[in-house]
């Protein structure tokens, strides 16, 4: 059976026809699928270029194919290509035999008018929420309190139509975006945990010279906050804290942001790496912090904080989103607030005992995101998917 998902990313197709994704979308990601569907089809912005960008990862292999839906950036190009970009998502739909929307998406509404309208099943997987994505402070865009409701309303709507649900997180994003009793729904995130991503040991905190933390995520928009961040390690320096920062990820704030450190005289304290490979790259980083920090404006389930707890590594985070379900209160700020944040950073640095004991809590519920553990319940979402799709088919079958 056929699959087809579609999904809000940006990807990059080179002259080869090879098609990259800059944000660990990798074929090994999609490969997944392949233990219940014999082919997965990608539906995803595509842009041509000469070279993909460093660090990109290769999308499409044997059986994992990708269909360019024509790109955009933003609402006014989503609106101006929207009869082509439509054109594109049905003619994906007529071919295929199984749909699952990752949803918050546009393109994904687009194929569920569709499907609701031939009475067609379908999958969701939740993996963020726009009412928190377009919250204030947020996605900077014309008409934001409106896109928040609309959008939200929208995703709502995707849920309660789904024959078969997997969120992202346990119980969080299932309040805002509950699935119909009657379909099938569990929870998993996308991390991928084998045991090497697990450190073995919790870390020893004796007290250093120099404390480093460590952000991951993207620059794509701002609600990953890490303005808050540099702000309150200028703060943390401010009171005598010995601190330094790495930050991993890159996107079009960038470089704003590498001004920010630049105007506030921390270019000596803060490092930009840009985007690196998941993986033992991204785990010798980790390896390097003695605090991660994440102080977003919204989230689903973080992804780099189960891998940063997997690695032992104390957290703190801003409580939205899934963070209330991996951290414990007393390591969770309010999110925008860097005063809060660089406070409760300092916390960690002068109890190096406490900082032990998070290192042991971390690595050990970091163990329920085992690969083992969520595959398990992937394949039951998919299995649920594949034989309510298969039910449908026959009942489209005129009898002889």
């Amino acid at each position: 059976m056929k699959l087809s998902i579609f999904l809000e990313q940006r990807m990059m197709r080179t002259k080869d026809n090879v098609v990259w994704s800059p944000a660990g979308y990798s074929e090994k990601f999609f490969g997944r699928y392949l233990t219940v569907f014999s082919h997965v089809t990608i539906c995803a912005r595509v842009i041509d270029v000469p070279v993909a960008s460093t660090n990109s990862v290769r999308v499409n292999g044997d059986s994992v194919s990708v269909t360019a839906i024509p790109h955009y950036i933003g609402p006014w190009e989503f609106v101006r290509r929207k009869a082509s970009i439509k054109n594109a998502v049905h003619s994906e739909l007529a071919q295929t035999d199984a749909i699952i929307i990752r949803v918050p998406s546009q393109i994904g509404w687009l194929a569920h008018a569709s499907l609701v309208k031939n009475q067609r099943p379908y999958g969701v997987e939740v993996v963020g929420d726009p009412w928190e994505v377009f919250a204030k402070g947020g996605v900077s865009i014309p008409f934001r309190p409106f896109t928040r409701r609309l959008l939200t309303s929208r995703m709502r709507k995707q849920c309660a139509g789904a024959s078969a649900a997997i969120y992202v997180t346990e119980d969080t994003l299932q309040q805002r975006y509950p699935s119909k009793e009657s379909s099938f729904s569990t929870y998993a995130s996308d991390v991928e945990l084998t045991s090497e991503a697990y450190l073995p040991e919790p870390r020893k905190y004796c007290g250093g010279e120099q404390y480093r933390l460590i952000f991951v995520g993207s620059f794509a928009q701002m609600y990953k906050a890490p303005d808050v961040l540099v702000e309150a390690v200028s703060i943390l320096l401010k009171g005598g804290y010995n601190v330094a920062l790495t930050m991993l990820g890159d996107g079009v704030y960038r470089q704003k942001i590498m001004s920010m450190v630049k105007d506030l005289g921390l270019s000596s304290r803060i490092e930009f790496l840009g985007q690196v490979c998941s993986g033992s790259l991204v785990r010798n980083q980790l390896d390097r912090a003695d605090i991660f920090v994440m102080p977003s404006l919204t989230e689903g389930l973080p992804r780099a904080m189960v891998e940063a707890m997997a690695r032992g590594l104390p957290c703190v985070g801003s409580e939205v989103g899934g963070i209330p379900e991996l951290l414990n209160p007393s390591e969770m700020v309010k999110p925008g607030d860097a005063v809060q944040l660089a406070g409760k950073i300092s916390e960690l640095l002068l109890n190096p005992e406490r900082m032990q004991r998070l290192s042991r809590e971390n690595i050990t519920k970091a163990r329920k995101y085992h690969s083992d553990v969520l595959m398990s319940r992937r394949n039951d979402f998919y299995l649920a998917l594949r034989d309510v799709t298969k039910d449908w088919n026959l009942r489209q079958t005129p009898l002889c």
